[in-house]
């Protein structure tokens, strides 16, 4: 069996990734930044074999990751700053993108068979409405600039040194464990106390896959090295109005959705949906 070294794994995806893992009863390594370990029951999981921790894995050398990949065969790299309404254009980005590339390194040094990294789908030029692999990159905002840049680099340090590298451009991801102020939880929330619904752009048209999902498509990535890019989505394009509609219908509540024409940094943008280009 494998052994996978996993970050991010309190976060939103990466929680789910974890689960995942375990139930494939792979060989699991943790990287986790110091307070957080307690998020994790490990009663939960039993294929944990080991908990690695740090103050900042952003901030760990090539040596630090060097000593902890030894005897890892696939890297799941999961880790970012995404803050919710903070981490588009924050200079948190920068630091997620050095930390990354000296993780690849570490990874080289220490003979890591493969590494899966996670994108976004922001990193396309989201004129084309329609997301395949082969569209143009033209990322906008800081944390698709830094994904874009960390991407390249990648290929770079994975390809001259013959490591397999997956790229995972994800899409609009719900689910369990999702940030109360994302729109999916923020639409249950107000309607399960019946209070009113704000929706702005809700004419846009996006691709949302629940993340578990998701997950799942990740971790099958591991014994899949036929696809260097694979596109995260569930390529069904749905409206904001919509989904919220769908939503609203559970609580018998569409009276309490509410639609306003207001500007975020997409709102040009009226469609974007991924091409699913792998069976995962």
């Amino acid at each position: 069996m494998k052994t996978v070294l996993l970050t991010g794994a309190t976060g939103f995806l990466g929680r789910n990734i974890l689960k995942v893992l375990n139930q494939k009863k792979m060989n699991i390594i943790l990287v986790i930044r110091s307070g957080s370990e307690k998020k994790i029951n490990l009663k939960n999981y039993n294929h944990v074999k080991k908990i690695v921790i740090s103050k900042d894995i952003f901030k760990e050398n090539v040596s630090w990751w060097q000593k902890n990949c030894i005897g890892v065969d696939v890297i799941i790299h999961a880790a970012w700053y995404t803050k919710p309404g903070k981490y588009f254009n924050s200079y948190k980005n920068k630091d997620c993108l050095k930390g990354s590339i000296n993780l690849a390194k570490g990874a080289v040094k220490a003979k890591v068979k493969k590494l899966i990294g996670i994108g976004t789908c922001l990193e396309y030029d989201l004129n084309y409405n329609l997301l395949s692999i082969d569209t143009p990159l033209k990322p906008i905002t800081l944390y698709a600039k830094t994904k874009t840049s960390l991407f390249k680099k990648l290929l770079k340090i994975l390809g001259k040194n013959l490591i397999k590298f997956s790229w995972c451009r994800v899409f609009y991801l719900y689910g369990q464990g999702e940030h109360k102020d994302r729109l999916v939880p923020y639409i249950n929330r107000k309607l399960r106390y019946k209070k009113k619904v704000q929706l702005k752009n809700y004419n846009s048209i996006r691709d949302y896959l629940n993340v578990s999902k998701a997950a799942m498509m990740i971790v099958k990535v591991i014994n899949n090295d036929n696809v260097k890019v694979i596109n995260i989505c569930s390529g069904r394009p749905i409206t904001i109005k919509k989904l919220a509609e769908q939503i609203a219908n559970k609580y018998n509540r569409r009276h309490l959705l509410h639609y306003k024409k207001k500007s975020d940094n997409f709102s040009k943008i009226d469609c974007i949906v991924g091409v699913p280009n792998c069976n995962l």
